[in-house]
């Protein structure tokens, strides 16, 4: 499994997105998988908080190609819709990761 730490908020870099279409694209396409407000449900995890949301082209690839459970959307969305929907999920409330336990003595 590939993972990778969040570098810093994740709501950076949005300025050419439309965040209000991004929502309403989100409700239409994503929500019915990911919940109303990307919370995720039993069909589809979590979008909020997500490190995929920091780097745009892991985010454009999972959407247009699929990943696992979730189909393919490049013919549902295109490029500019997926980035409008990553605007609004990056604009989202973002917490932080808590800081790393220090070891006890």
């Amino acid at each position: 499994m590939k993972t990778r730490e969040v570098p810093g908020d994740p709501r950076e870099g949005t300025a050419d997105a439309d965040v209000a279409k991004g929502g309403q694209l989100y409700l239409i396409v994503c929500a019915s998988c990911h919940g109303p407000t990307a919370v995720g449900t039993e069909l589809g995890p979590a979008l909020a908080n997500r490190a995929v949301l920091t780097h745009a082209e892991d985010y454009h690839k999972q959407v247009r190609d699929g990943l696992r459970k979730m189909p393919a959307m490049n013919t549902v969305l295109n490029a500019e819709q997926q980035r409008d929907i990553l605007g609004w999920l990056r604009a989202l409330p973002y917490d932080q990761p808590p800081p790393p336990a220090t070891p006890k003595s």
